[in-house]
């Protein structure tokens, strides 16, 4: 049976002590694959041996663990978690402060997207060659991440310092994401930064994300009524569904998902009818 030699590469130290950072798993398995011919040339290795990272599992729960012991590392994997999410926010928002601007298109809205000052859209290309994603998941994740890193600096510092868990960091998120003036919303930049810190607050009271959305996104209303009318707004922008007015007050659905009158709900997947 082949013979397993583990080192410690992990990137990540939780209370193990110091570890090495290597720039890619590649660049991690050269130097273990480097050591390994050079210890099995030095006769202290056998030549089939294979050697490969110590997995955190096999330092950190074994047999021996008791029951304090893995509450300890459950504590330190969600502490750890928070960290690395707000350490890939920030280094999603300075590969996009890398990015070459880009000229003004000719007829640009004044609040086109486009603008000179603003960073170029490859930003997610990018992300998504070095993850190895669609781009359609990175356009995600960078809009997620510079929103947390750049709109909401309190989040993202108590993130870093491992104050909140990103499951209800990523509720604040969503529910202020986009919404100061600065970055092109319609909310007072002070408004939204104190629900914000209100948020922080609720959070360190135990507020579970459920209730935290719901009362974040009441917060930001009662703040600014228009805020209403803009929620809606953007709701209804994503949905699938149109309607048309049919007269007497009533609607059907518009051409993109129109079904034959039944009392079956309209769906965006009906299949269209001919009309």
């Amino acid at each position: 049976m082949e013979q397993v030699v583990a080192r410690t590469r992990f990137g990540v130290s939780l209370g193990v002590g110091q570890v090495e950072v290597f720039t890619s798993a590649a660049a991690r398995a050269t130097v273990l694959e480097a050591e390994r011919v050079a210890q099995v040339a030095a006769g202290l290795l056998p030549a089939d041996v294979s050697v490969r990272p110590t997995r955190l599992a096999e330092l950190l729960v074994t047999g021996r663990s008791d029951r304090a012991a893995v509450h300890a590392v459950l504590r330190d994997v969600a502490e750890a978690q928070a960290q690395l999410h707000a350490l890939q926010a920030a280094a999603v928002s300075r590969l996009a402060a890398l990015q070459p601007t880009h000229e003004r298109l000719p007829g640009a809205r004044a609040d086109d997207p486009s603008a000179p000052d603003r960073p170029d859209d490859w930003v997610a290309d990018e992300v998504a060659v070095v993850l190895g994603i669609s781009v359609g998941s990175a356009s995600v994740l960078v809009d997620e991440q510079r929103v947390l890193a750049e709109q909401l600096p309190r989040v993202w510092a108590a993130l870093a310092d491992g104050e909140i868990d990103v499951r209800r960091c990523q509720v604040l998120v969503d529910a202020l994401g986009h919404r100061k003036r600065s970055a092109g919303g319609g909310v007072d930049d002070d408004v939204v930064d104190d629900v914000a810190a209100r948020g922080l607050a609720w959070i360190g009271e135990g507020l579970g994300p459920t209730p935290l959305a719901d009362r974040v996104a009441g917060a930001l209303i009662a703040a600014d009524p228009a805020e209403a009318a803009r929620r809606a707004e953007r709701r209804r922008r994503k949905q699938n569904v149109t309607t048309v007015g049919s007269g007497d007050g009533l609607a059907d659905c518009g051409p993109t998902c129109w079904t034959p009158p039944t009392p079956q709900r309209c769906s965006p997947w009906s299949t269209p009818w001919p009309r």
